[in-house]
């Protein structure tokens, strides 16, 4: 289904998603930019990023789908990724962070108009199609439980277009 689709859809995302987590979707990596706490504090941050990355990207790629925010979506992973970059000499990240985050962008643009229609479709179409190799294929391919089964011919891993 479509998400032009959905009958009084904006009442739907009114009604569902609070007006305080589409801010907290819209400008999460915006705000990575302003920590000034203590090593504890950003150590806290970075393993909340970690968490984030690991637990709940998919579903926020999902979101940012629904409030026809996918453009947006690729800037946000973009501006955690150098954020990531720039605090990894002093922080201690699982090794799996960046390489998650960078294909995460690379999801968004490689199926940001699917997102964009039909946030449904984030699983059943884009995550499915996603190279098996793909890290976010990897964290989140338990996700699929319907859609195309590719037997022959899909990708093992991005190409090098884009």
């Amino acid at each position: 289904m479509l998400n032009s689709e959905v009958d009084d859809l904006q009442e739907w995302i009114h009604r569902h998603i609070p007006y305080a987590f589409q801010y907290a979707c819209e400008h999460w990596a915006d705000h990575l930019g302003e920590i000034t706490v203590d090593r504890n504090g950003k150590m806290e941050v970075d393993s909340l990023l970690e968490v984030f990355a690991k637990r709940t990207l998919l579903f926020w790629i999902e979101v940012m789908g629904l409030l026809g925010k996918a453009k947006e979506a690729v800037l946000l992973v973009r501006s955690a990724k150098t954020w990531v970059t720039v605090r990894g000499v002093d922080a201690r990240f699982d090794p799996s962070l960046l390489p998650l985050l960078r294909d995460a962008e690379r999801f968004v643009m490689e199926y940001m108009d699917v997102i964009h229609a039909s946030s449904l479709h984030t699983y059943i179409s884009a995550l499915a199609i996603a190279p098996v190799n793909s890290q976010i294929r990897s964290t989140y391919g338990n996700l699929i439980s319907a859609g195309p089964n590719i037997l022959k011919g899909g990708d093992t891993d991005w190409s090098n277009y884009l």
